[in-house]
């Protein structure tokens, strides 16, 4: 009895080819039908290689490390010396510092110069 054996006819694609796919695919520049006609591939092939470009992309910036480092006890004193370094360091305007400890650490710039306004004096 001989037994006919399948022939797979299934292409493989290398995958530097797969990423130009995805590239080309990503950029716009030409329809999804050209570039599959120039690979000689389907579109799904070409959406599939475009996701997966994407899907890389998203993961690169992914900040999945959010480990805390360390903490930081945030006095009026440690206030009072960022101030001044901001200023003298820095080089930063009144303004800069005012929106720097309003948007970094929710504190008003005023608090700290109505409790004690020598202590920031330069």
């Amino acid at each position: 009895m001989i037994i006919a054996r399948k022939s797979n006819n299934v292409k493989r694609i290398p995958p530097k080819t797969k990423l130009e796919i995805g590239l080309q695919a990503i950029s716009r520049k030409e329809p999804i039908v050209d570039i599959a006609q120039r690979y000689d591939c389907s579109r799904t092939t070409v959406y599939k290689q475009q996701e997966k470009i994407i899907q890389a992309a998203n993961k690169a910036y992914e900040s999945e490390n959010n480990e805390i480092l360390f903490y930081i006890p945030v006095t009026k004193e440690f206030i009072q010396k960022i101030i001044v370094g901001l200023f003298l360091i820095c080089k930063s305007r009144y303004r800069d510092i005012m929106f720097f400890l309003k948007d970094i650490i929710n504190y008003d710039l005023s608090r700290v110069l109505q409790s004690n306004p020598q202590n920031c004096l330069i």
